[in-house]
């Protein structure tokens, strides 16, 4: 699977980028946001053994060019369009705190360009443009199914937010990984279940994006989240 992806345990976090059967890893080092678009260019800690020699044969990148990934790799993929615009989207945003929590991330994950651009003329739902939180428009487009917000905790282990949903129009709410995980949680079958939490948030989520400036406002919503039948 060609994608991006973050490696994390209490002490390290890695991103990795896979391009077929060849890789690039990076440590991180400080905040940093990725998207559906390669972003590790000349400065990875890791390589697959063949990914600078297959580049250099295929001609990805001029003969006297530095190897970078990102550039070799990326080709033509259409979802590179989507992907970069988020990316630098997502690390803008995260540049604006020395520090996040719960409660900033999860604005940053339901972002629509807000005040930007163009600022939402329908509401935010509307997702006119193709943002951190994605909607769909089209049959053929892709919407943003569902977000986790989590932290290691020195007594608690994994502290976790879950949206089953598309950020903008759900509520996050507490997960804690120990134990078994409740049968509501482990059903999202391609037809609507009302015995699945993710079927009935993306039934609220609906009657939300109906009217998101009156209905989404998230402290009250996260309230009547969790009195909803299926807790």
């Amino acid at each position: 699977y060609e994608n991006t992806f973050l490696i994390v345990d209490r002490d390290e976090c890695w991103i990795l980028e896979t391009a077929g059967r060849e890789w690039a890893a990076k440590q991180v080092k400080t905040k940093q946001g990725i998207s559906n678009c390669y972003s590790i260019r000349q400065e990875m800690d890791m390589l697959s053994e063949n990914a600078a020699k297959i580049a250099k044969e295929k001609r990805w990148l001029a003969p006297d060019e530095p190897f970078d990934f990102a550039k070799a790799y990326s080709g033509r993929l259409v979802g590179q369009s989507f992907g970069v615009p988020r990316f630098r989207r997502l690390n803008k945003l995260l540049a604006q705190k020395d520090a996040h929590d719960f409660d900033s991330l999860a604005q940053i994950l339901r972002d629509h360009f807000d005040d930007e651009i163009i600022s939402p003329r329908f509401g935010e739902s509307a997702g006119t443009f193709k943002s951190i939180c994605m909607h769909m428009h089209d049959w053929g487009d892709s919407e943003t199914s569902a977000s986790l917000l989590a932290r290691c905790d020195d007594t608690l282990g994994i502290i976790a937010r879950y949206a089953p949903g598309q950020p903008c129009l759900s509520a996050y709410i507490p997960v804690y990984m120990v134990g078994k995980l409740p049968e509501k949680l482990q059903t999202a079958d391609k037809l609507f279940d009302k015995d699945s939490l993710w079927w009935q948030m993306k039934l609220l989520s609906l009657l939300v994006a109906v009217n998101e400036q009156a209905f989404a406002i998230f402290p009250h919503l996260s309230r009547f989240f969790l009195n909803f039948s299926f807790i």
